[in-house]
């Protein structure tokens, strides 16, 4: 379970950092970003959760 999160947290920053290069071409694109950064940060707050519930 952990490696999964913690694959799925990988994928979201890599996501991002895509994000980030497509920006700078398509500012349409900063939708995206931002979708994908509430994504992340949904993922960090799952995270500490499941780290403070062990």
């Amino acid at each position: 379970m952990e490696k999964k999160i913690r694959l799925i947290a990988l994928l979201a920053v890599v996501a991002f950092l895509i994000t980030k290069f497509f920006t700078n071409y398509h500012k349409a694109e900063m939708i995206f970003g931002c979708v994908s950064l509430f994504l992340l940060l949904v993922l960090i707050v799952f995270f500490v959760k499941n780290t403070y519930l062990k």
